[in-house]
């Protein structure tokens, strides 16, 4: 059957065979009325599917047939110099017979270009005893048209998910745009030997007329550059099995009963006992077909090669291809103005039929209502329906009548039809009807219309005690500040200290008015900072000497019954929890303003500044090495201060963190070793004991004179996906997952690699622990820093690598210094935009992109006096 009908019925013929390793054969050649290259074929498989094409309707098309019993797929095409193809354009009137060879050698290019990139092997049939020279040339152009389309068959490859899909085990190259290099055998169905000659000269000069074509061959093969020329090579052929073949007709047929009497005839110690059920045959090109294909295992299934020929089938209908329209000879006037009253019919026609809406399959919808917004996709699908329909009835000037009718099309998709399509920074193209959009300045700013892409994403708040829904972000802006800092459900975040980045202004009067987002509170997170709670004592975050004991993984029993108890005590209400000094409270100025009107003021504020000639002074992308010495209009990063450190007991985890998988609620500890000179840490000790804390050991100083301080803090590095799961992971970016009735505090101390975190390298996006399909994949969203009661400095100063993106993201200023006994929460930017542009990344990779740098949290002793006794 034709090869699309077979790629339909395949699934369902074979079914039981899905799974079967095969092997994909190509027969090219030529019929003749009283001989076709299927007989050939029909002798191989002893089946008659391969009829002469001269008696079949169809011309220039692959015939597919799959043999079961030899696992082998067998495609025979019929091409432009068969019988049947040549009948056919004399027995048609109506067309011209160049321009339908014309065709036809167009179409027979393509199916050799579908061969040569899908089967193993390429079995060429040639009617006489000489190597047709049309047949090579044929050859070097379907491999010029593989090299030029190349790149797009490889696109649908790697769309179908087959390049990583072995079919051969022959090496390919990469963008190759195809799955397998066949190697080509050929067939000369006539020879010049005598038939007189007596069998054993006769098998000579066979043997040496074969030799000869198969170097004959082999040269022409090299001089149409067809084989040994790197990714340039069409086919190759064996290093030591002989590639040509040469038989007469008559003998081809296969004669089961004189084989069988051969069989038993033949001496029984030649032959081996038992040899007579596995009878060989004694057709000679049935024995050579053999020979080749058992040189080579299959490694391709069924399936595969059903999905492979269903991808391929762009190839065959043309539509791969750029288009194009041939320009017809001209016509009568009389035709002329015929084929005119004709055009203005079909145009009328199709134009009615472009305004009515398309069903899922393309068609043309009845309803009466037109559907109101089409996409340019979607324009160009009805557009191609008319354009196939125009030349079906017009037979010249078709690219008048193309362009006429495109002008009306486009002309009613441009005034009441045309979808907006922006993209969103998430990959997805906006649905509304076009509309000016914001900073539009060809139309008033009451027309001014925000963006939708009809998709929605869960996010959590800077804080992380609340999750919303947010529609897809169309600028960095609303992606990194806006949903955070104006979103009214998340008050559970103004309720807190907020570390304020430095950001540009504009040198005017009204500077305080311009910045909108402006945090009206010190840039210093420590300016009026109130004690909200005062603990007594708490080892979670604990500064101890550097002992032999200490060195050890497992706590002492001491270390445990003390974390044990600043953990039944680490309890506060929500008032304690979200307390800020009245006197740096936010300006909330903003909170009666929309989310349209803030994104209104924010594009008048980029017209102003852009009329002023300032647009080198700033960026409006996230802070990159490449832009150093520009301030951002808006801050890509948050700092928050949940409050004191006795909020996170580690024996509990985290606490009103919503979408945490149960037993990932933890953070890391992470032991830091400080070398300090013992005397002037023991009186910061004291310091901080009679300022704030209770009783602490003190460092003593180790056996070889050297003292350091044990301190431990606790980090956590925040995974989030689009459904709002979040995550924890550990130093190698895997889940860090506890088992369900475990002791957290015990098995965290056990497992010291953990501490590796601080340094490890962790990837920005990976997959998501969720397991609903379709699968997605989690960001790196929040640092959390759960900082020591103790006289250090932390500084964190975060590095990101995004791929395919030049120059490292960061927070574009210095350090960010964190004050001791808080916790902390850093929030990375949603969108990831710098000079190479805005990332975009898939919903979905098993593969880990993206790079946080490790060594961006420094832990650094800060001596509290600064003379010495």
């Amino acid at each position: 059957m034709e090869i699309g009908d077979w790629i339909l019925k395949a699934r369902d013929l074979y079914s039981t065979q899905l799974d079967a390793k095969i092997k994909v054969v190509g027969v090219i050649g030529r019929d003749t009325p009283d001989h076709g290259k299927g007989d050939n074929i029909n002798c191989y498989i002893r089946e008659n599917v391969f009829p002469v094409a001269s008696t079949q309707d169809e011309t220039c098309t692959i015939r597919a047939h799959y043999s079961e019993d030899d696992q082998i797929l067998f495609l025979v095409m019929n091409g432009v110099d068969d019988a049947a193809n040549i009948r056919k354009f004399l027995k048609n009137d109506h067309q011209n017979y160049f321009e339908a060879l014309a065709q036809s050698e167009l179409q027979q290019i393509r199916m050799l270009h579908f061969l040569f990139i899908s089967c193993h092997f390429i079995l060429i049939f040639e009617q006489t005893s000489r190597i047709d020279l049309e047949l090579l040339r044929f050859l070097r152009r379907a491999n010029s048209a593989r090299l030029q389309l190349r790149r797009k068959v490889n696109r649908k490859l790697v769309t179908a998910g087959l390049t990583e899909i072995p079919f051969s085990n022959r090496a390919m190259s990469e963008l190759e745009g195809r799955v397998v290099i066949p190697r080509i055998l050929i067939a000369f169905q006539r020879n010049n030997i005598r038939a007189d000659v007596n069998p054993q000269k006769k098998r000579e000069l066979y043997e040496k007329l074969e030799k000869h074509l198969d170097s004959q061959f082999n040269e022409l093969l090299k001089t149409y550059e067809l084989i040994d020329s790197g990714t340039s090579t069409l086919c190759h052929l064996h290093d030591t099995i002989p590639c040509v073949h040469l038989m007469n007709p008559r003998t081809v047929k296969r004669d089961i009963v004189c084989e069988m009497f051969d069989a038993v005839m033949m001496d029984a110690e030649n032959r081996g006992v038992g040899s007579v059920q596995g009878l060989s045959s004694n057709n000679s090109f049935v024995m050579f077909l053999e020979e080749n294909f058992r040189s080579e295992e299959n490694e391709a299934s069924l399936e595969h090669v059903i999905h492979l020929m269903d991808a391929l089938l762009c190839i065959l209908d043309g539509s791969i291809e750029d288009d194009g329209s041939e320009v017809y000879k001209s016509m009568s006037t009389l035709m002329r103005n015929f084929q005119k009253v004709q055009l203005e019919q079909a145009i009328r026609l199709y134009t009615n039929q472009y305004g009515r809406p398309m069903d899922r399959r393309g068609g043309v919808r009845e309803e009466a209502e037109p559907m109101r917004i089409r996409s340019k996709e979607e324009h160009t699908a009805k557009f191609n329906e008319a354009t196939q329909y125009i030349k079906s009835v017009v037979a010249n000037n078709t690219e008048d009548v193309l362009a006429k009718l495109q002008a009306r099309c486009d002309e009613m998709w441009q005034s009441d039809m045309r979808a907006c399509e922006t993209m969103s920074l998430m990959g997805r193209a906006c649905v509304k009807k076009f509309h000016p959009s914001f900073g539009d300045q060809s139309v008033p700013e009451a027309k001014w219309q925000a963006h939708d892409a009809a998709n929605t994403l869960v996010s959590t708040c800077v804080c992380g005690r609340k999750q919303a829904i947010r529609q897809e972000p169309f600028s960095v802006k609303e992606a990194n500040f806006d949903f955070y800092d104006n979103n009214v459900e998340f008050k559970c975040c103004r309720r807190l200290w907020r570390y304020q980045f430095q950001l540009y202004q504009e040198d005017s009067e009204e500077k305080e008015d311009s910045i909108m987002w402006a945090d009206r509170e010190s840039n210093s997170l420590y300016a009026g900072a109130k004690k909200v709670r005062r603990e007594e004592d708490d080892e979670d975050l604990e500064v101890a000497p550097l002992t032999d004991s200490l060195m050890e993984d497992d706590d002492s029993e001491e270390d445990v019954r003390v974390r044990t108890q600043s953990s039944s005590s680490s309890t506060c209400s929500d008032d304690d929890m979200y307390i800020r000094p009245s006197s740096s409270r936010r300006d909330d100025s903003n909170a009666s303003k929309t989310e349209h009107d803030l994104c209104v003021e924010y594009a008048k504020r980029l017209q102003k500044l852009e009329a002023a000639e300032k647009n080198n002074e700033f960026i409006v992308d996230v802070p990159n090495s490449l832009n150093t010495g520009k301030l951002p209009l808006f801050p890509s990063w948050f700092l928050t201060s949940l409050g004191d450190s006795s909020l996170y007991g580690h024996g509990k985890g985290l606490k009103n963190q919503p979408n945490f998988k149960i037993g990932g609620e933890y953070l890391t500890p992470v032991v830091v070793l400080l070398p300090v000179d013992a005397d002037t840490f023991n009186r910061d000790l004291i310091k901080f004991r009679n300022d704030e804390f209770g009783s602490r050991r003190i460092v003593s100083s180790g056996k070889d004179g050297d003292d350091s301080a044990r301190v431990k803090l606790f980090v956590g590095f925040e995974y989030e996906c689009s459904r709002g799961h979040r995550f924890f992971v550990d130093h190698n970016g895997e889940p860090l997952i506890y088992p369900k009735g475990s002791n957290v505090v015990r098995e965290s101390a056990q497992r010291s690699a953990l501490g590796d975190v601080l340094h490890s390298d962790l990837p920005i996006r990976r997959p998501c622990t969720c397991r609903k399909k379709p699968l997605k994949s989690a960001q790196l969203q929040k640092i959390h820093v759960v900082t020591p009661k103790a006289p250090v400095q932390i500084s964190v100063n975060p590095q990101i690598l995004i791929p395919g993106h030049e120059g490292v993201y960061g927070i574009g200023q210095n350090p960010l210094e964190l004050h001791h006994s808080k916790y902390y929460i850093l929030h990375l930017p949603a969108v990831y935009s710098g000079p190479s542009g805005t990332w975009i990344p898939e919903e979905y990779s098993p593969e880990k992109k993206g790079v946080w740098k490790g060594g961006a949290i420094k832990v650094t002793y800060k001596p509290v006096y600064s003379f010495h006794w």
